[in-house]
């Protein structure tokens, strides 16, 4: 986001560490010295990810459209590993890449939750606003009111939920075992991400459990 008031750069989005972000576009940022971790569970932003693939090459407007089950098992096959790794990559270098203390996590599911969303919007306001000292754009109490227009209405610029595809998108059992296995390790090196790679391991095995059931 572009800082009006002065001759910079209030915060900059990245994906930076995946593979889809140039690190050329990073180098001018690598020195900024706070960051925000958005993080989500690998196991559904995969599938994710891959819908946003399919709306592109298939047209159609961003965060409208879910890959069809085909399609995602297609990918899945070809793309798991890569995928999987380019999540972790991520993951550990924004956890490194400044001190404990300057380093907000945020996860997704939070986030979106109607119930904590509001809170978590306001963490990242009150960190991004230490960290510029700019202060505040909204009042606290105007906080729940832009988390519900951003999350749920986006003002009628674009539609907010995916349509169509399948509830669940399933992955083998050796494939969970990897995503497991990845979340573990990440828990245990990062003793600040324990509590929510325990919280990601559940569902994935909540996931592995329902598309069990889905198949017999």
């Amino acid at each position: 986001q572009k800082c009006k008031d002065r001759n910079g750069y209030l915060t900059v989005k990245t994906h930076f560490s995946t593979g889809n972000s140039p690190g050329e576009s990073f180098e001018r940022f690598a020195s900024v010295q706070r960051s925000v971790l958005l993080i989500r569970n690998p196991a559904k932003a995969m599938p994710s990810w891959f819908s946003f693939i399919y709306e592109r090459e298939h047209h159609v407007p961003g965060h409208s459209a879910k890959a069809p089950l085909e399609e995602w098992i297609n990918f899945r096959g070809k793309n798991f590993n890569t995928s999987l790794q380019a999540w972790v990559r991520h993951t550990q270098f924004w956890l490194e890449h400044n001190r404990k203390e300057n380093t907000l996590i945020v996860t997704f599911e939070h986030l979106v939750d109607p119930q904590t969303g509001p809170d978590e919007l306001e963490k990242f306001e009150r960190f991004v606003s230490q960290s510029s000292g700019i202060p505040l754009i909204q009042e606290p109490e105007d906080i729940p009111c832009m988390w519900d227009y951003v999350v749920n209405s986006r003002g009628g610029e674009m539609q907010s939920h995916r349509t169509g595809g399948p509830k669940l998108y399933p992955y083998t059992d050796e494939q969970i075992d990897m995503i497991v296995s990845e979340l573990s390790a990440i828990g245990k090196n990062y003793p600040e991400m324990a509590n929510i790679m325990n919280d990601y391991i559940t569902e994935v095995l909540e996931l592995q459990a329902a598309a069990r059931s889905k198949t017999l």
